[in-house]
């Protein structure tokens, strides 16, 4: 069983939800949480949106690899007096990074395949005045995104 205690009853929920299904799916999960989030009301459905869409992207790409034993995906939330930060890793196979592709900022997008969630996350990231970055690094698919703490505990 995996316990989440975000500060966010529904982001908790979420996680709970899609870090067990991806065990039942032999992904090795590691959640650390080194920061409570207040968000203001107004913003938690586009949290949970967010997080579901980049969720849903890791899990999918881990499943695709033959290998149980080299399915892992790692979740980080932390933060810092300014911004809250959350951290996705997650192996894919090889055939999943040859649709990434960098643009003239350096940043990876993936070709259109199917869904919108990587639209959508860079949408609210980009609503909120945050950042989401992706990368590349031995054997796995990162995604940072970085949301100011004044806009999603709604101050501004």
């Amino acid at each position: 069983m995996i316990s989440v205690n975000t500060g966010v009853k529904e982001l908790d929920a979420l996680l709970h939800n899609k870090l067990s299904k991806a065990r039942e799916k032999n992904i090795n999960v590691e959640l650390t949480c080194n920061s409570k989030i207040k968000i203001h009301p107004r913003f938690i459905v586009d949290l949970i949106a967010l997080m579901a869409n980049a969720l849903d992207n890791a899990i999918n790409a881990c499943i695709a690899l033959e290998s149980h034993e080299k399915r892992i995906l790692k979740v980080v939330l932390d933060s810092d007096p300014l911004d809250y930060y959350f951290y996705l890793a997650n192996t894919c196979p090889q055939k999943f990074l040859e649709h990434l592709f960098c643009d003239e900022e350096q940043k990876f997008f993936q070709k259109p395949v199917k869904g919108q969630g990587l639209s959508i996350i860079r949408r609210i990231v980009k609503r909120f005045g945050g950042v989401a970055e992706w990368n590349t690094n031995d054997g796995f698919v990162e995604l940072t995104l970085e949301i100011p703490r004044i806009r999603l505990e709604g101050s501004v």
